[in-house]
């Protein structure tokens, strides 16, 4: 028994899966099991086992056919019963039949049409076994059959509409499918109905004014028995009793639009084509003149470049005159038309066959009536990645180009600025790339601190082996650090630095190759030699009374210092950053 129910549930997940496929030329939508009378208990004997070859259980049959079966079995020969929608048929009413591959012959002709339970009951003695089959006799080959009652196929309709129909068929339930210009409409997506009249209600407002194509899918799919039926309506959506509408989607009304822009048009019409025509503050564009255009939903581009600026009328006429009808209707909107002159763009440093090193700053001046523009700049008439449509900001601007990428000698290079309506500026100049050695300081940022005999790392790069270095502080040459012999990689840089004042310094590292191409890296620095002076008392007395003098010995090598006077944390009034001279290493007070 349980081994029975296992496999008539597996059955049935297998059609639910199988379902979708008759109906995935239409969409994606999964088909409802219809649901059928399925018997799943009975007589188990464990001596006897019985096993369906053919016809699949769940198929279709019509006439005379055969069940064909594998017994096996304890016994010789049984007994069998064959049951059809629970009463025997007379063939087989505890007829003998031996084991092994048998044939069980029924005539269907017999039988009522549709999906029918069949059982086999096999026995011997005491010894009992129920084998439980589902077919679809259909020996007059019709199986389902559609007729439309209301409305006529053609009519006007609007509002809620009941669609009446009549649906007859062999099956206990079946899904239908409802397509309106090929999007489903729920519920009948799908949705299980049974056999005889029914009514298919849909609400119309949310469908196209005009002609649309009604398309009623009705499917059967359980275990091998599948059904598909199409049936085709057209109906005219009329829910405004005008023959043509006109909406549009975008730009929104009163937005603002510039050079071509794309008009999207929703027209539901009874009629087609429509002529169109367009004016703008009542002129007629040429564009647009009577031109023809479909219905639903429609795309137009407006070229506004030609048209004065500020809120401007578009009045759409859109026409039909054939076979004796004429049909003229008007769509008014609004849109702020926002178009610009041409940009310019001056370009200030560097000049003209400059040579340029590294990461170059171009300074240009872009104006536009626009706040902002496009720019692209090319190098030999190929795009910088950094500079390829980006949106910048009108007025003077750096603009930084790295010079590394390219080879050493003269490129072109070009500046090219467009406003989002195409106009466009453009200017070029010619400049000496002489780019190839590189220093990068180590281990030292701006503002560390260094003293005495002081070590700087370097790193070089070059496509050369080897290169020269010179050290500038505050623009004067170190002497210890002229045109110093470096080579790839790591170097230490080695110079004095008490021979300059305490304080901040401008270090200015120049590497050269040995064909002149030089590369300055710039870091500041500060130089502290003296370090923070030490304090020591002098004064011994732990006790003081009345005005008290006190003895500080003081070692540094500076010979005025700040100094400030505290009683418990408490500044003492008037020995607030006091200079005083310290040359002889004392403080006294």
């Amino acid at each position: 028994m349980l081994a029975l129910l296992i496999i008539s549930m597996m059955f049935i997940g297998a059609a639910q899966t199988q379902m979708q496929a008759p109906f995935a030329i239409q969409n994606d939508l999964s088909l409802i099991t219809p649901t059928e009378t399925l018997i799943v208990s009975g007589y188990d004997s464990p001596n006897i086992t019985v096993s369906l070859t053919s016809p699949a259980n769940g198929s279709s049959v019509s006439g005379t056919f055969d069940i064909n079966v594998d017994i096996t079995s304890d016994f010789g020969t049984l007994n069998l019963t064959l049951f059809i929608e629970g009463a025997i048929y007379s063939a087989y009413n505890q007829t003998s039949i031996g084991i092994g591959a048998q044939s069980i012959t029924v005539d269907s002709t017999t039988q009522p049409e549709g999906m029918l339970n069949f059982t086999l009951f096999f026995e011997n003695l005491a010894e009992k076994e129920t084998y439980y089959l589902l077919y679809f006799v259909d020996n007059d080959g019709v199986n389902i059959e559609v007729a439309l009652y209301t409305p006529a196929n053609g009519s006007t309709i609007s509002g809620v509409v009941s669609i009446d129909l009549n649906v007859t068929h062999d099956y206990g339930n079946l899904n239908i499918t409802l397509l309106v210009d090929g999007i489903a409409q729920a519920p009948y997506t799908p949705l299980l109905i049974g056999s005889g009249d029914i009514s298919v209600i849909i609400d119309t407002s949310g469908l196209w004014e005009g002609y649309n194509n009604f398309t009623f899918i009705f499917e059967y799919d359980f275990l091998a028995t599948t059904d598909y039926y199409e049936m085709y309506l057209e109906y005219l959506v009329d829910n405004d009793g005008e023959p043509v509408t006109v909406s549009h989607q975008s730009p929104a009304y009163g937005s603002q639009v510039a050079g071509v822009f794309n008009l999207t048009l929703l027209i539901g019409s009874e009629y087609e084509p429509l002529n169109l025509t367009l004016y703008i503050e009542g002129i007629i564009q040429s564009d647009f003149n009577k031109t023809p255009i479909g219905i639903r939903e429609q795309i137009i581009q407006i070229n506004t470049t030609s048209l004065p600026e500020g809120l401007l009328n578009f009045t759409l006429v859109f026409e039909y005159n054939v076979t004796g009808e004429n049909i003229i209707v008007s769509y008014f909107i609004e849109f702020v038309v926002n178009n610009h002159d041409a940009p310019n763009v001056e370009w200030i440093s560097p000049e003209e066959l400059d040579t340029i090193s590294g990461v170059t700053d171009f300074w240009l001046n872009i104006t536009s009536t626009y706040s902002e523009v496009f720019l692209n700049i090319t190098v030999d008439d190929k795009i910088v990645p950094e500079w390829n449509a980006t949106l910048v900001p009108v007025g003077d601007g750096n603009y930084s180009v790295n010079s590394s990428r390219y080879e050493n000698g003269n490129h072109i290079i070009r500046i090219i600025v467009y406003t989002e309506e195409g106009l466009t500026a453009s200017i070029s100049r010619e400049f000496v790339f002489l780019d190839h050695i590189r220093l990068y300081v180590l281990e030292f940022a701006n503002y560390d601190e260094i003293s005495g005999n002081a070590s700087i790392p370097v790193r070089i790069a070059s496509p050369y082996q080897n290169g020269t270095v010179s050290l500038y502080i505050d623009g004067i040459l170190v002497e210890e650090v002229n045109n110093v012999t470096v080579f790839l990689g790591r170097n230490i840089i080695y110079f004095n630095t008490t021979l300059y004042s305490e304080g901040e310094h401008n270090f200015t590292f120049v590497a050269y190759d040995h064909f002149g191409h030089r590369y300055n890296y710039r870091i500041v620095l500060i130089i502290n030699n003296y370090g923070p002076p030490v304090l020591r008392f002098s004064t011994t007395a732990a006790v003081v009374i009345g005005r008290a003098e006190f003895v500080v010995d003081v070692d540094t090598n500076w010979n005025t210092l700040e100094a400030s006077v505290y009683v418990d944390d408490i500044l003492v009034g008037g020995y607030q950053n006091l200079s005083v001279d310290v040359s002889g290493g004392i403080f006294r007070e």
